[in-house]
């Protein structure tokens, strides 16, 4: 088997696999799953918001930080 045989047959591999991840990608069912993830990064800013402003309450309560 020559080297261009192998090069030519990874290269088609290659192609197919980037078809198949596109078309999962931009699969029907797939816009609302994926909107959620990205905003579920805003989310989880407000709850760590939260959280570090309760230590900061706590630590001022204790007198910690001083």
């Amino acid at each position: 088997m020559d080297v261009n045989i192998v090069r030519e047959l990874v290269m088609v591999f290659g192609f197919c696999a980037f078809i198949g991840v596109a078309v999962w990608a931009y699969g029907p069912g797939r816009k609302s799953r994926f909107e959620r993830a990205a905003l579920s990064v805003f989310q989880d800013d407000d709850r760590d918001a939260l959280s570090v402003a309760e230590m900061v309450v706590r630590a001022r309560r204790t007198g910690e930080g001083d």
